[in-house]
């Protein structure tokens, strides 16, 4: 189904209230795009396209759609900045690329003297650190880790090294969550740990990760990543926006599941008016169309006990 004609249905489907009228013409099928009501209606349907695209039901099973998986190409690539103004635990590191962050949590270490610390408190390059060991000295280069990353969204052509993070295009989708981490070098995937053995920050090791964690908006790995190490990150992301001028575009969702988008848009519309009891019937009417519509995009058939489960391509 095309952007109009979901938007349409779910108009029409609401009785035509008044404030919602964007018809330019009803009989040629012409739209005002720039009428309140039309943008309000596809943002409603941007709604359920990420609402779809993470539906849960009750029992745990969770829809995600395959194609939506995409890849981020990063670099582990700590920063180098110079010490100066050394007073107790508190100094300010200078020179570091534009653009760079101390954030709270991130390991120094100085160059000459070997000494290490955490950043405790950060104001633009001033920072103030924790568990140190050793002395800095005035003029060393500090050597700034990370452990965390996190995805920042960037615009066409970057250099994946200058980011600090896991880079994305913002036009193609929120992220969801990480996938799988895999090593440039040798095709290697950092292992997945969980709740029960996660690590902690205390450690100084510096060396290449072989594990890791998801963390909101990105992941953690289990030692301070050395400088160089490249991955391609996999990671499950939301359908692209759909704007409001091209009304002959089609959700990125599988079209098996754009009729959701109108009982979704439905179930919002009787909600808005107040319709409780037509709401409730909507909103069960959009879970029985979500458990019926299954496809080889989300679910894996397991022929030994005869039961099916969802889950992202990678994981089991």
């Amino acid at each position: 189904m095309t952007l109009q004609e979901i938007v349409v249905e779910i108009f029409e489907a609401l009785g035509e209230p008044s404030e919602l009228d964007f018809w330019t013409d009803r009989d040629l099928q012409t739209v005002n795009t720039s009428h309140l009501g039309w943008k309000k209606i596809v943002d409603v349907v941007n709604d359920g396209c990420l609402a779809l695209s993470m539906w849960k039901w009750p029992n745990g099973r969770q829809v995600r759609f395959r194609h939506l998986e995409d890849t981020a190409y990063m670099t582990m690539e700590p920063l180098s900045g110079t010490i100066s103004g050394i007073v107790g635990n508190s100094m300010v590191i200078s020179g570091l690329p534009t653009g760079s962050n101390l954030q709270v949590g991130k390991l120094v270490v100085g160059s000459t003297s070997g000494a290490t610390g955490t950043i405790l408190w950060s104001n633009g390059t001033s920072v103030v650190l924790t568990n140190v060991d050793g002395t800095f000295v005035n003029g060393e280069t500090a050597t700034v880790y990370q452990r965390e990353f996190r995805f920042v969204p960037v615009s066409s052509g970057y250099d994946p090294t200058t980011v600090g993070g896991i880079p994305y295009f913002a036009a193609n989708g929120k992220p969801l969550e990480v996938s799988q981490v895999i090593s440039v070098t040798d095709g290697s995937k950092l292992a997945e740990t969980f709740k029960d053995s996660r690590f902690l920050y205390a450690d100084t090791s510096v060396g290449v990760p072989t594990s890791m964690y998801r963390i909101a908006g990105g992941f953690a790995v289990d030692v301070w990543p050395e400088k160089g190490l490249a991955y391609i990150v996999r990671y499950l992301r939301g359908p692209k926006q759909l704007g409001y001028t091209d009304i002959a575009v089609e959700p990125e969702i599988p079209v098996q599941f754009h009729r959701g988008l109108v009982l979704y848009g439905i179930w919002w519309g009787l909600r808005r008016a107040q319709e409780s009891a037509d709401a409730y019937a909507t909103k069960r009417d959009l879970e029985d169309f979500m458990q019926r519509t299954r496809t080889e995009f989300d679910i894996h058939d397991d022929l030994n006990n005869h039961q099916a489960f969802m889950s992202p391509e990678g994981r089991s």
